[in-house]
């Protein structure tokens, strides 16, 4: 078996900085390209038990942004807009029953990137419920 030579050596050396320079540089790469990723929004799973379709609000501040429309004895899934959960980290719901004048708007729920809230409106609306997952 020959010796390493010198060069051989140097060779190994600069192989080893090679490969620990980039794997830092491709990882650092891949933290700053982590960080842009826009996080998951907000959603609003609603299942309506009421004999009425319903139309879904989301309100922060007084402002009412329509999420939807959920038709009786069914269920709907929507995206809340992250302006109206980010400064507070909570969101409120309303429901307006069609063909009723029956509403109700639910206490301020936490709300925040990612979370999944299932709200269920029952046929008495005071007895409607929210969940955070």
């Amino acid at each position: 078996m020959r010796a390493p030579t010198m060069g051989a050596a140097l060779l190994a050396i600069i192989a080893v900085i090679a490969a620990t320079s980039s794997g830092c540089a491709s990882r650092s790469a891949r933290a700053g390209s982590a960080a842009s990723l826009k996080l998951a929004p907000a959603i609003v799973r609603v299942i309506n038990y009421n004999w009425h379709d319903a139309r879904v609000y989301a309100i922060r501040g007084g402002a009412k942004h329509r999420l939807g429309v959920v038709h009786s004895a069914s269920s709907g899934t929507f995206r809340v807009p992250e302006y109206l959960y980010k400064l507070g980290g909570h969101v409120e719901l309303r429901v307006e029953l069609i063909g009723s004048s029956e509403t109700h708007t639910s206490l301020p729920i936490p709300c925040g990137p990612g979370d999944l809230i299932e709200w269920r409106i029952r046929r008495v609306l005071k007895h409607t419920s929210a969940m955070v997952y």
